[in-house]
C-alpha cells in the first residue's frame, strides 16, 4: 500500500512539474493580459493569444501535446505574456468579431494595445510553429507592412503578397476592401487577370453589389482573361451563397436582390449548375411567400435523382428551416426521406446478402 502511495504522489509530481514546465497562461480578461504586458518593466511586451473551441481537434492537439512541454514553455513564457480564449465563450465571442477570426486555430501576435502585429493559422510541431511565430511577430512581415508598402509604391507584386496574406487568413472582409478601393485605379492587365479574378470573385454579392456591377460592366474583359464559364460560375456560386444565407435566415435580401440574382443565375447558369437554379428558384418563391410551390419542389425521389449527397442533405437543411413552411409539411417531407433511404438501405442489404458465399 505504501509503494502505491508513493507511485502515485511521484506521478502526481512530475504530472505538476510537466505543466509548470508548459507555457503559463494567464488567467484573468484579455484586458488584464494587455496591462501585464503593458506594466512589464523587463517582462515581455507582446502577447501570444490562443483563439480555440472547444470542438476543434487541431486546438487540442496544440493545447494537450505542444504547449505543455518544457520547450515551449522555455520559448513562450520568456517572449510573450500568454492568453488563450474559447471564441465561442464569454468576452471571446467579441473578441472574434474584432479580430475576424474565422477558423480554428488562430494565433495572434499582439501589441501591450492590442494591436495586430502578425497572426498564425493551424497547428504543428514546435520547431516549425516557433518558425512561424517568429517570422508573424516581425512587423515588417506583418499584412499591414505590405500594404502600406503597396501605397506607397503601387508595385503589384506588394498588392499581390498583401492579398495572399490575408487570404490565407481567412480576412475576407480586408480582401473587399482592398478590391473595391482599388478596383478602378488597377490596369486592365491587372484588374482582369486570373490572378486578380481569384480576389475580385470574392466580392460578389447580392448583399452589396457595387462589385457585382463593376464585374457585370467589364464581364467581356474578365471573360477573356479567365475564361467565360470560370467567371459565369464564380457569380453564380456567389449568388448561390447570399441564397442559402437568406432562406436560412443568417442574412436578409430584398425582393429586388433576389429578383436580380434569380435573373442572373437563370442567364448564366449551365447544367452543371442545377442546384443553384433550384435554390435561386426557391428564394424567389420564398420572396413571393408562394410556400405552396416550394413544398412542391420538395420532393425526395426527384431530388435524389439530380443530386449529389451534400446537395440533397443541403436542401433538407434549407426546407426546414423555412419559417414560413407549415410543421406538418416539413414532418411530411422528412417523413418521406426516411421511407426513401430506408429502401434504398434495404436494397443494398439485400444485394450484400446475395454476394455472401454459399455454405
Amino acid at each position: 500500500m505504501k509503494r502505491f502511495f508513493l507511485t502515485l504522489l511521484i506521478a502526481c509530481f512530475s504530472l505538476s512539474c510537466f505543466a509548470q514546465d508548459g507555457v503559463k497562461w494567464e488567467t484573468g480578461t484579455f484586458q488584464e493580459a494587455l496591462n501585464k504586458a503593458k506594466n512589464n518593466k523587463k517582462g515581455p511586451k507582446l502577447i501570444f493569444m490562443d483563439c480555440y473551441t472547444s470542438w476543434c481537434g487541431p486546438c487540442k492537439y496544440m493545447a494537450n501535446t505542444i504547449f505543455p512541454t518544457k520547450e515551449a514553455g522555455d520559448y513562450f513564457n520568456k517572449n510573450f505574456v500568454n492568453f488563450k480564449q474559447d471564441m465561442e465563450k464569454g468576452e471571446g465571442i467579441e473578441l472574434a468579431k474584432r479580430f475576424e477570426i474565422k477558423a480554428y486555430p488562430t494565433f495572434l501576435i499582439l501589441d501591450s494595445d492590442g494591436n495586430e502585429i502578425g497572426r498564425i493559422l493551424g497547428s504543428d510541431q514546435l520547431e516549425s510553429f516557433i518558425n512561424k511565430i517568429e517570422k508573424a511577430k516581425d512587423p515588417a512581415n506583418s499584412p499591414a507592412s505590405m500594404l502600406a508598402k503597396y501605397e506607397s509604391s503601387k508595385d503589384m507584386s506588394y498588392a499581390y503578397d498583401y492579398l495572399e496574406a490575408i487570404n490565407r487568413m481567412y480576412m475576407d472582409d480586408k480582401i473587399i476592401d482592398f478590391v473595391k478601393s482599388n478596383y478602378d485605379s488597377l490596369s486592365p492587365r491587372d484588374k482582369y487577370s486570373s490572378k486578380m479574378w481569384k480576389y475580385i470573385s470574392k466580392c460578389i454579392s447580392l448583399k452589396d453589389q457595387t462589385m457585382l456591377n463593376s464585374v457585370i460592366e467589364d464581364k467581356s474583359e474578365f471573360d477573356g482573361q479567365n475564361n467565360k464559364a470560370v467567371v459565369d460560375n464564380s457569380i453564380v456560386s456567389a449568388i448561390n451563397t447570399d441564397f442559402i444565407g437568406y432562406l436560412t435566415e443568417r442574412s436578409t435580401l430584398t425582393k429586388e436582390d433576389i429578383e436580380r440574382g434569380y435573373s442572373l443565375v437563370k442567364l448564366l447558369g449551365t447544367e452543371n449548375n442545377n442546384f443553384e437554379v433550384l435554390v435561386a428558384r426557391i428564394a424567389k418563391l420564398y420572396s413571393e411567400k408562394n410556400i405552396d410551390a416550394i413544398v412542391k419542389l420538395f420532393n425526395i425521389r426527384n431530388i435524389s435523382s439530380m443530386f449529389t449527397g451534400f446537395q440533397v442533405s443541403y436542401l433538407n437543411m434549407i426546407f426546414t428551416l423555412l419559417k414560413d413552411v407549415p410543421d406538418s409539411a416539413k414532418t411530411e417531407y422528412l417523413n418521406s426521406v426516411k421511407t426513401h433511404y430506408e429502401r434504398e438501405i434495404k436494397g443494398i442489404d439485400n444485394q450484400i446478402e446475395k454476394m455472401k458465399p454459399s455454405k
